[in-house]
C-alpha cells in the first residue's frame, strides 16, 4: 500500500510500542481522575476527547492514508459527550455514554484499517471487529516484548525495572498513608482521592487493566495497518424453502389481518368494545401498549432476518412480507395511540415518550424495509445507510430536553385545566433538566408551594453537587442553579 511501512525497522517497532504503553498510561490516568469519577458531563468530553487524539497518534504512525470516512464516527462521539455535559438527566447521560463509546469502537476500528471506499464497504459492522477487541490482550503483550529488542537493552531494563518497581511502589504507598494521617491527607489532596480500601482494591487494578488494555488496543490498530489486515464479509444468502417460509407468514399475515380489524374498528372507532369491566379508557389504552411494543420487535425480527437471508427475491415471500408490514403499522398506530391517550390522562412521563422514539424507530426501519424490497435493494446497502441512519438519529436525539418537555406538557395541562392532577412527587424526582418548566409554577402560582419546596430541595442538591467537585460540571445544572437563586433565597440547605 503506498505510504505503507509493511516491514518496520526493529528499534521502530520499539518505538512504536512505547507510544501504545505511554498513551496506555495516559488514557488509564485520564480514565482514573476524569471517568472513572464522574461518567458524565466534562469528564466524558476530556475523556473521549484525549481517546481520539490518541486514535490520531497511533494512525499517524502507520503512515497509511485509511479510511477518511471513518470521521463520520466522531459525530456520536462528539453529540453523546456534548449531550452528558448539556443534559443531568439520567437517558442523556447514559445513552450519551454508549452512544459515544460505540461511536469511538468504530472510529478506532476503520480509522487504521486498509483504505476502502466507502460505497464498497457492504456494512461497517462485523465480528472482526468485536475479534480485534478481545485480540487487545495478546496485543498489550505483543507491544511490551517489543520494547526488549536486541540494541536496546538500556532502555528494556528500565522499562523491566518499573514493571517491577509498581506493585512494590503501591504496596508501600498504601502502608504509609494508612501509617501517617498528614502524608494521607496530603496526598488526598493533591489527587483529589479518596486513598480508601476502594482506591487500592478496586481503582488501582482497575487501571492496571485499562492500562494493559489500551496498550493492546493501540498495538492492534497499528498491527491491522502494516499487515493489511482486511474486514471479511460473509455471504449470508440462503435458499430457504419457499413453501415453508410462505405457509409460516401467511399463517402470520391471518393472525395480523383479524387483529388490526379489531384495532381500526375499537381503538380507532366505538370506543365502548374497546372497554371491558370497569376499566377506563386509558386504562384499556395502557395495558396493550408493551404487548403491542414488543409485537412489534418480534415482527421487525422476523423481517429482517427475511431481508438478511433471501434478500427478499422471490416475488411469493415479498409480497408476504410487505403484507406483514402493512399490517404490523396499523398495530403501531394502535400503540401509539393507546399510549397517548393514557398520557392524556395520565401526564407524561420520561419512559413514555422514548418508549415512542423506540415504536417510531421500529416503524421507520420496517418502511425502510418495505421500500428496498419494492426496490429489489440488496441487504447490505440498506443495513449500512439503515443502521448510520438509527445511530445518528438517536445521537441527535439526545439533544431534545425530555425532562423539561415532560414536566411542561404536565404543568401546562395543569393550569389550562385539561386535567385536575399534577404528580409533583414525580416532578420532584426528574433532574435539573426540568427546573425551567417547574420553575413556571411558582410564577402561576398555582402550587407554588409545593413547587418552592421542589426547587428549594433542588437548589440544596445542586449547591452541593456543584461545590463538591467541579468535575461535575453540567450545562443543565448551571443553568438551574441561576434560575434558582433568586426563587429559592429563603430555602435553608441541611445536610442530607
Amino acid at each position: 500500500m503506498e505510504n505503507a511501512l509493511p516491514n518496520p525497522h526493529p528499534h521502530h517497532h520499539k518505538h512504536l510500542a512505547l507510544i501504545c504503553l505511554g498513551i496506555g498510561i495516559i488514557i488509564s490516568l485520564i480514565y482514573h481522575f476524569f471517568l472513572g469519577a464522574r461518567g458524565y458531563g466534562i469528564s466524558l468530553v476530556i475523556f473521549m476527547a484525549s481517546a481520539v487524539a490518541g486514535a490520531l497518534v497511533i494512525g499517524a504512525f502507520t503512515g497509511n492514508r485509511g479510511n477518511k470516512w471513518s470521521n463520520i464516527f466522531l459525530i456520536p462521539i462528539i453529540l453523546g459527550s456534548a449531550a452528558s455535559m448539556l443534559y443531568a438527566g439520567d437517558v442523556p447521560r447514559a445513552l450519551g455514554l454508549c452512544l459515544a463509546f460505540l461511536g469511538l469502537i468504530f472510529f478506532l476500528y476503520w480509522l487504521t484499517a486498509p483504505s476502502i471506499p466507502f460505497v464498497e464497504v457492504p456494512h461497517v459492522w462485523h465480528l472482526e471487529i468485536v475479534d480485534d477487541l478481545l485480540r487487545s490482550g495478546s496485543g498489550a503483550t505483543g507491544a511490551l516484548k517489543e520494547t526488549q529488542i536486541r540494541g536496546s537493552a538500556d532502555t528494556s531494563k528500565i522499562l523491566r525495572g518499573l514493571i517491577i518497581a509498581v506493585p512494590f511502589f503501591f504496596v508501600f504507598l498504601f502502608l504509609f498513608a494508612t501509617a501517617d494521617t498528614a502524608f494521607r491527607t496530603t496526598l488526598e489532596n493533591i489527587f483529589s482521592t479518596n486513598f480508601s480500601q476502594r482506591f487500592w482494591f478496586y481503582e488501582i487494578p482497575r487501571d492496571l487493566i485499562i492500562t494493559f488494555f489500551v496498550t493492546g488496543l493501540g498495538w492492534t490498530m497499528l498491527t491491522r495497518s502494516f499487515e493489511e489486515r482486511r474486514a471479511k464479509w460473509t455471504e449470508h444468502l440462503k435458499e430457504l424453502d419457499t413453501t415453508v417460509t410462505g405457509v409460516f407468514l401467511g399463517v402470520l399475515n391471518a393472525l395480523f389481518l383479524v387483529f388490526a380489524y379489531f384495532q381500526i374498528k375499537y381503538v380507532f372507532g366505538d370506543v365502548d368494545g374497546f372497554i371491558t369491566g370497569t376499566q377506563t379508557y386509558a386504562q384499556a389504552a395502557r395495558q396493550g401498549f408493551s404487548q403491542l411494543l414488543l409485537a412489534s420487535g418480534l415482527v421487525f425480527g422476523i423481517v429482517w432476518y427475511l431481508y438478511r437471508t433471501t434478500n427478499l427475491r422471490v416475488a411469493k415471500i415479498r409480497y408476504l412480507t410487505l403484507a406483514l408490514i402493512a399490517e404490523t403499522g396499523v398495530i403501531i398506530a394502535s400503540a401509539l395511540r393507546r399510549v397517548m391517550l393514557y398520557m392524556n390522562e395520565y401526564g407524561y412521563t420520561v419512559s413514555r415518550i422514548w418508549a415512542i422514539f423506540v415504536i417510531l424507530t421500529i416503524a421507520a426501519v420496517l418502511l425502510t424495509i418495505a421500500i428496498a424490497a419494492i426496490l429489489k435493494k440488496e441487504y447490505r446497502g440498506t443495513l449500512k445507510k439503515t443502521f448510520l441512519a438509527v445511530f445518528l438519529a438517536y445521537s441527535t436525539l439526545l439533544f431534545v430536553n425530555v425532562e423539561n418537555i415532560v414536566a411542561n406538557e404536565n404543568i401546562s395541562r395543569y393550569l389550562n385545566g385539561e386535567t385536575s392532577r399534577l404528580d409533583t412527587q414525580y416532578l420532584g424526582r426528574l433532574s435539573s433538566d426540568a427546573v425551567p418548566a417547574i420553575h413556571g409554577l411558582i410564577i402561576s402560582q398555582a402550587n407554588g408551594g409545593q413547587a418552592l419546596n421542589i426547587l428549594g430541595i433542588e437548589k440544596c442538591l445542586l449547591e452541593k453537587r456543584l461545590t463538591a467537585d467541579w468535575r461535575n460540571l453540567v450545562f443543565s445544572d448551571y443553568r438551574a442553579l441561576a434560575i434558582l437563586s433568586d426563587t429559592t433565597a429563603s430555602v435553608n440547605c441541611v445536610e442530607r
